[in-house]
């Protein structure tokens, strides 16, 4: 507004939209010296389609903070924020935890003004799953070395693709497979890419096919949920993709009129080729056929 610019947005609209994009779930300002949280569900402007209501609407927390010395005549306050994992009915999902603290202008103690909740804390959903993917924490790892020997070549391997989604495990998600696939790739290019400075020449061969039938996986997954090739292409460019934001794009369903008993068939001989080429490189997981037992997801 003119006549006080940093107390207002001059355009609330795109800035929750801004906000969106980037899966903010929780903006935290001052200025104004008052206490606040208020609470916008708005559209999410990548959704295209789902059975679920709650994925259409994204949610954003505002929370503001008082003045900490209470000068001018305000009352004073100071929020602490704790954000992380909580398990609930057996999945893990992030929130924050936020306790607000107030103080009279004639009073020299601070105390929870949110006293009617339990602990005088309020919890908030961030609304999905932060943890790290296996994949990226692996890519993290592998560029961190400056060679690998063949016994850290096999490590990563066997971490990459001892997933449930290289394994024959009852109906397939294909919008969380493709996640997988996707991530995977990516982590498995640096492998090659690394190990092609030190390893022998038949295990960077056997690298390098796996490679190819990832992106065969990968081109599969996606045939089967209806992402044209310019879709894809822009998948792949994305290093940090997020895997509820595929599936809040893609909600997983297979696209009509495809067969989709023939493309299990497909994967499932594409997981046993994979097989094949990672076992000469060490490990033997099986891939294709049933997960062994606490096999990740």
């Amino acid at each position: 507004m003119p006549d006080e610019p940093l107390m207002y947005l001059a355009s609330p609209a795109t800035f929750l939209e801004a906000a969106t994009s980037l899966n903010v779930n929780l903006v935290l300002h001052g200025h104004r010296h008052v206490e606040g949280l208020s609470r916008y569900s708005i559209p999410d402007p990548r959704a295209t389609w789902s059975k679920s209501s709650e994925v259409f609407w994204r949610t954003i927390y505002v929370l503001s903070c008082p003045s900490s010395t209470g000068q001018a005549g305000d009352d004073a306050g100071f929020n602490i924020i704790h954000f992380g994992p909580w398990s609930h009915a057996g999945r893990t999902e992030h929130r924050f935890a936020i306790t607000r603290y107030s103080r009279s202008r004639n009073d020299g103690a601070f105390r929870p003004l949110d006293s009617n909740l339990p602990d005088g804390v309020i919890r908030l959903p961030a609304g999905r799953d932060f943890s790290r993917d296996p994949a990226v924490q692996s890519a993290i790892e592998i560029g961190s070395c400056t060679t690998l020997k063949r016994d850290q070549v096999a490590t990563f391997a066997r971490r990459l693709l001892g997933r449930r989604a290289f394994y024959a495990d009852g109906e397939v998600d294909w919008a969380s497979a493709l996640h997988v696939y996707l991530v995977t790739s990516q982590a498995w290019g640096d492998l090659e890419g690394k190990a092609a400075t030190s390893a022998r020449k038949h295990d960077v061969a056997a690298l390098a096919t796996a490679k190819l039938l990832l992106r065969r996986l990968i081109e599969l997954s996606a045939d089967v949920l209806g992402i044209d090739r310019v879709q894809l292409d822009e998948l792949r460019t994305k290093r940090l993709l997020n895997r509820d934001d595929l599936r809040r794009e893609w909600s997983g369903a297979p696209r009509a009129g495809i067969d989709v008993a023939e493309q299990v068939r497909r994967r499932l001989q594409l997981l046993r080729d994979l097989d094949g080429h990672v076992r000469a490189i060490g490990p033997d997981l099986g891939l294709g056929s049933d997960p062994p037992p606490q096999t990740p997801p």
